[in-house]
């Protein structure tokens, strides 16, 4: 994303402010001579990303991190050990540990972010479902009938992306997969399966869409990047 000479003086005057207030006797020439270059900069011009550049230098004055809360409820779950995993490449390895209540309340929280990616809880019987972390703090509640189906999201938009989009697919590939099991039945009636054929179409069709929404409409998100 280009700016414009106007917008790029709001960003000029951001980066001035934050060159008076480091104190001169103070440094750390490391922050000082890149704020001044890119004051320079963007005096003669235009630059690519301007959220990078105030990413960078209006994010990056010693702030502490507020850390993580990731409240987990299951229903079916009571009184024993659960474990929250990364992953690192095709590898799963484990982040943190933590015990279920006789409510089923799993709670993983540490004074660190955790980085954003995709995530998953490990149940006892070795089964789990995954999940995104991109907010540092909400929660997922469900239980042991169907993990994804019953799903509810509190405070994070990703995740509510995240299961919505599992919810609305497998409901269309359930129809998808009857109206396969009726075209085989019908496989000698010319209108039948092109009728069939048809509705499965439909069924494709909207699925493309829906993607294509969740892009159009969260492209900030990792959900919305991932089916670019």
């Amino acid at each position: 994303m280009q700016i414009d000479f106007k917008n790029k003086n709001i960003v000029s005057q951001r980066l001035i402010h934050l060159w008076r207030k480091i104190p001169r006797n103070s440094l750390n020439k490391t922050k000082r001579f890149p704020i001044l270059f890119a004051i320079i900069t963007l005096t003669f011009c235009q630059i690519d990303n301007a959220k990078a550049w105030m990413a960078y230098f209006g994010n990056n004055k010693g702030q502490t991190s507020d850390g993580h809360k990731i409240k987990i409820k299951v229903k079916g779950v009571k009184d024993t050990v659960c474990y929250l995993a990364g992953y690192y490449g095709p590898k799963q390895y484990y982040k943190d540990t933590a015990r279920a209540d006789a409510n089923g309340l799993i709670i993983f929280e540490g004074k660190e972010e955790l980085p954003g990616g995709i995530y998953s809880v490990i149940l006892p019987g070795n089964t789990y479902f995954e999940f995104i972390v991109n907010e540092q703090n909400f929660s997922l509640e469900t239980d042991t009938s169907n993990y994804i189906q019953n799903m509810k999201v509190k405070g994070s938009v990703e995740n509510k992306l995240f299961f919505d989009h599992f919810q609305v697919v497998a409901k269309l590939q359930e129809e998808a997969s009857e109206l396969k099991k009726e075209l085989k039945k019908v496989k000698e009636n010319k209108d039948s399966t092109d009728m069939i054929n048809e509705k499965l179409r439909k069924i494709n069709k909207e699925v493309i869409n829906y993607k294509r929404d969740i892009i159009r409409e969260n492209p900030q998100t990792q959900i919305g990047r991932a089916h670019v």
